[in-house]
């Protein structure tokens, strides 16, 4: 993987990395600050650092080539041996740079105001007048440990899968991200006790998974439900289509967040912490791709 060559092709980079060179480039900045911050006291096994570091000159010597490695990590999601090979390093050594790689690029993400919100109470200070609310569900990799199996698996995916609750506006920025729950647990519920705080007279638009589910002080639009035994109307049936319509923008933003594959595959990483921090990452770096390519900005936003 040659950075210096890759970057003359500006499509093929946006392929492999899901930004545009300017955008590289942007987040390039604050990332090479937090890396200067962590190298200048800790060593690569994140020890107390007690010498100047040496310059490495035969893995990622760059800062560009850092940033680049760990967005091919998540764009792509291939095995620590391949990612390697890509960039000439063992498995091993892939391993430590994804590890300290990892927490820079969501403290750069979170620098520039990306990141979604996380405290279901702070949600009312936001100033939207219309939201929509959708969780999406994701694989995982199959443990070892049987209660962990039966908690984790999905009888509606027939899988292992984790679920998280999304909050996002029309223009496809995610304002709120919820904890991450284990895939069987049902939206209604994992709403119910977040208990996300929406601000007095908003528009909230949901779908099915979440009927009974009505915040405070909050215009609730919805899709129509059909009874067992009952056809909707003519009337009803257009009504269903029209919301459906004004909510495809929240599958639209999950399918942002899922151009990272990391969080369309298993995630491999065995560390459990790592399955809501790659979440909270593809969020953050599909905020920052709609930021810089829509009206919509985040950059100004209180």
């Amino acid at each position: 993987m040659n950075f210096n060559q890759l970057i003359k092709d500006p499509i093929q980079f946006r392929a492999v990395s899901t930004l545009t060179i300017d955008e590289f480039y942007e987040l390039v900045e604050i990332f090479s600050y937090f890396w200067e911050v962590e190298t200048k006291y800790k060593t690569f096994s994140g020890k107390q650092r007690f010498k100047k570091l040496s310059p490495n000159t035969k893995q990622l010597a760059t800062i560009e080539e850092k940033l680049l490695f760990i967005l091919i990590f998540f764009k792509s999601n291939p095995t620590q041996h391949i990612l390697g090979a890509m960039f000439e390093m063992s498995q091993s050594a892939a391993n430590h740079w994804i590890k300290r790689l990892l927490p820079l690029l969501e403290k750069s993400l979170k620098e520039l105001k990306m990141l979604p919100e996380r405290n279901p109470q702070s949600v009312v200070y936001q100033k939207d007048k219309e939201l929509l609310m959708d969780a999406t569900e994701r694989p995982i990799s199959r443990s070892t440990d049987n209660e962990t199996q039966q908690f984790y698996y999905s009888g509606k995916k027939k899988r292992h899968t984790v679920k998280n609750n999304l909050v996002v506006t029309p223009c496809k920025l995610i304002r709120y991200l919820g904890k991450t729950w284990e895939g069987k647990k049902n939206d209604k519920k994992i709403a119910e006790e977040e208990k996300v705080c929406f601000r007095a007279g908003i528009t909230l638009r949901k779908d099915l998974g979440y009927i009974g589910y009505i915040p405070d002080n909050v215009h609730i639009i919805e899709s129509i439900k059909k009874k067992k035994g009952v056809e909707l109307t003519a009337c009803e049936r257009l009504w269903n289509r029209v919301a459906s319509s004004a909510r495809v923008a929240v599958e639209h933003a999950i399918s942002g967040v899922k151009r990272c594959r990391i969080v369309q595959e298993i995630n491999r990483l065995r560390i459990e912490q790592t399955l809501d921090s790659v979440m909270v990452i593809a969020c953050g770096l599909h905020n920052f791709r709609v930021s810089n390519r829509t009206a919509c900005n985040l950059k100004n936003y209180p």
